[in-house]
């Protein structure tokens, strides 16, 4: 199977500069969005939809590769990528509720972005194989390679995760035994990890930087998305 998304194989046209305005765009609309569908939100409602999304992308993994559930490679591309992507947004959710200027999170991720160098050696294996093109398993054999060697990094995302869930534990248990302060400040460093751990794993899995999927996915769906007024037509109709 030849491979039939040109992009994915050279990472990005857009710099690091087009990717972190995107992002900061994303941040600032999902606050306002987020406010008028679901009102106030606790930051630990944000961190379970990062954790609920990771169980879609290793959904993915899986089943890609047991070769089952009909996950062939473009399946498994779109719906790893959506995933991928929803993992950021409801990370942007949480970024926003830590009281922490967007910049913190965006030129950290910088020096992330300079493991491409994975994605490009990934890519010339497939591409510079002799019978790449003719192979039927090559294309599959290609997408497992990046998954399995991603597997670390999505260790890390997970570990960052579970670090999140458990500082905005405190505050739904009001238990935060710290200065609010250093409380926001222990928040927006884990958050940070998982942003940087999960564009890793966007990298390894994907080749295409996470803010770059984050940004297609709110511009195409999510932000259009009207939750509330949904459920005042559901109400309306059952009334």
């Amino acid at each position: 199977m030849t491979p039939k998304d040109p992009p994915l194989y050279l990472l990005t046209s857009m710099n690091n500069k087009e990717l972190y305005i995107r992002f900061e765009r994303v941040c600032v609309a999902h606050k306002e969005w987020e406010l008028t569908n679901f009102g106030v939100q606790p930051i630990l409602r944000s961190v379970k939809g990062i954790m609920e999304e990771q169980g879609e992308l290793m959904h993915c993994v899986l089943k890609f590769e047991q070769g089952i559930r009909g996950m062939d490679a473009d399946k498994y591309l779109e719906l790893g990528k959506d995933a991928i992507a929803d993992i950021g947004i409801y990370l942007i959710s949480a970024i926003n509720k830590t009281n922490t200027p967007i910049s913190f999170f965006t030129i950290d991720a910088c020096a992330v972005m300079h493991g491409v160098s994975i994605h490009d050696r990934l890519c010339s294996d497939f591409l510079d194989a002799p019978d790449a093109t003719v192979a039927p398993n090559a294309y599959r054999e290609f997408l497992q390679k990046r998954s399995d060697e991603g597997m670390w990094a999505f260790r890390n995302m997970h570990a960052a995760t579970n670090m999140l869930f458990y500082f905005a534990l405190q505050e739904k248990l009001d238990r935060v035994d710290v200065v609010k302060a250093d409380w926001y400040k222990q928040l927006a460093n884990e958050c940070k990890k998982v942003l940087n751990a999960a564009n890793d794993v966007s990298l390894y899995l994907f080749g295409v930087p996470i803010m770059e999927l984050i940004s297609e996915v709110w511009d195409r769906e999510v932000s259009k998305r009207e939750w509330k007024a949904r459920k005042q037509q559901e109400e309306s109709a059952t009334a």
